[in-house]
């Protein structure tokens, strides 16, 4: 160890900026370690569930069911959802941009909520706020299908028949 009296006092400046140094230096070493071997050892685990892009046709009494919302509820994680076309064609949504549902064991419902035709009634006033009037047809309806659908690897369609 050198005689930290024969040191000018910018020669003790240098060493004590040469000891934060190194103690810095090897606090960033120790935390790259640590942070290294806890990615290492645990890992970013697994990327999520496994997805597949899921389409079909919703079917009641042997027509197509148009505008029909269609609810996949897996047994574990997040549902997935879809609307049925024109001719009762429906593509499932697993979030925003992902297409699918996870594979496995699914509770499906299926929605419809008929709306008829505006009522046949004067034009209101004007100013006049109007009455509010929802009219349903006779083809609303809301079911849980009695089966769990099962969604595989690799599976693309699955058409549902509403009882």
């Amino acid at each position: 160890m050198i005689d930290c009296q024969l040191l000018s006092q910018g020669d003790k400046q240098n060493m004590r900026r040469l000891q934060i140094h190194r103690s810095t230096l090897c606090r960033r070493m120790a935390f790259s370690l640590s942070v290294s071997l806890t990615f290492g050892v645990v890992g970013c685990g697994d990327t999520g569930p496994e997805i597949v892009p899921i389409t079909g046709k919703i079917t009641k009494a042997g027509n197509p069911v148009a505008g029909a919302s269609v609810t996949f509820y897996p047994l574990d994680g997040r549902p997935s959802y879809g609307t049925s076309d024109n001719q009762g064609v429906y593509s499932l949504e697993y979030m925003m941009d992902v297409p699918g549902a996870v594979v496995g064991t699914h509770r499906v419902t299926v929605m419809k909520q008929g709306m008829g035709p505006p009522p046949a009634e004067a034009a209101p006033a004007p100013f006049e706020r109007p009455q509010r009037t929802v009219r349903r047809t006779n083809d609303s309806f809301e079911v849980t299908l009695p089966e769990p659908i099962e969604v595989e690897s690799g599976a693309t369609t699955v058409d549902l028949v509403v009882p």
